[in-house]
Order: structure tokens, then sequence, then C-alpha cells
């Protein structure tokens, strides 16, 4: 109870004295964070927005051969840290073509061919890089990477 009637004392005097300046102080702490929050929210809204698009890129292009499920989610669980970094980049490579990328002697690309064997080919040069990173956000958000564990 003193202490919260020193602090109204305290606010008090304060805006006795100095009014304009408690004022513009409040002002500028009400504008800082409500940009950062704000930036954050719309951060969060973006990446929400691109899950979305990613899951119906993977389900129109890949879900016939790689379902979501449980037993096949276990593919994805932290593939992009098993793949040849920037995974990412490696990753869209893959999915564009993934025998020009065998051909050229990808030792990663031929271990796959070896483990799952060659009838095995990603061919979808027609995805735009926005829709393949979206499908990766897609990916990273149902089977997360270890760093993130």
């Amino acid at each position: 109870m003193a202490v919260r009637s020193i602090f109204n004392l305290w606010n008090y005097q304060m805006l006795n004295k100095e009014p304009r300046a408690f004022l513009i102080l409040l002002l500028a702490l009400v504008l800082t964070s409500c940009e950062r929050t704000g930036k954050k929210v719309s951060e969060q809204a973006i990446h929400i927005e691109q899950v979305r698009i990613g899951q119906t890129v993977f389900q129109e292009n890949c879900q016939s051969c790689h379902k979501m499920n449980r037993r096949d989610e276990s593919m994805f669980l932290e593939i992009f840290d098993r793949l040849p970094q920037p995974s990412d980049s490696y990753f869209a490579k893959f999915v564009r073509d993934s025998k020009k990328l065998k051909k050229s002697g990808d030792e990663y690309a031929r271990y796959l061919d070896i483990h799952y064997g060659s009838d095995y080919e990603h061919t979808f040069s027609e995805l735009t890089e926005e829709e393949i990173y979206d499908m990766i956000q897609y990916i990273k958000s149902r089977c997360p990477s270890a760093e993130k564990q």
C-alpha cells in the first residue's frame, strides 16, 4: 500500500513539474512498442500465409507420393539438417529436376537414387521460387529441424 501511494505521489509531482516531458516520453514509449508488436504480428501473418500456400503446393504436387501422415512424416523429419547446405537452395534444385542433379554427379542425389530407386524422380520445373519457398516453410512447420527442438 505504501509503495502504491509513493508511486502515485511521484506521478502527481512529475505531472505538475514537467507535464510536457512526461507526455512526450509516454508517447514515444507507446509508439515504439506498437511498431515492434505490429511488425511481429505482420511477420507472423506473412509466415502463416506462406505455410498455407506451401501446403497447397505440396498437396497439388507432392502428396501423391509423399503423404504427410505419421509414417511418411519421418522422411521429412530434420530433412533440412540432412541436406547439403544451403539446404533450402539444394531442396529447390532437387525438386525442380532431381535427374539433372544426379547426372551432374551430386553425391547426395546419387545416394537418394540408390536408397529409393531411380524411378523416384522429381521434375517440377514449373514451380516458381516463391512456391518452392512456401512449400519449404510448410514442411518446416510440420517437421522441425533438430535446432528448434
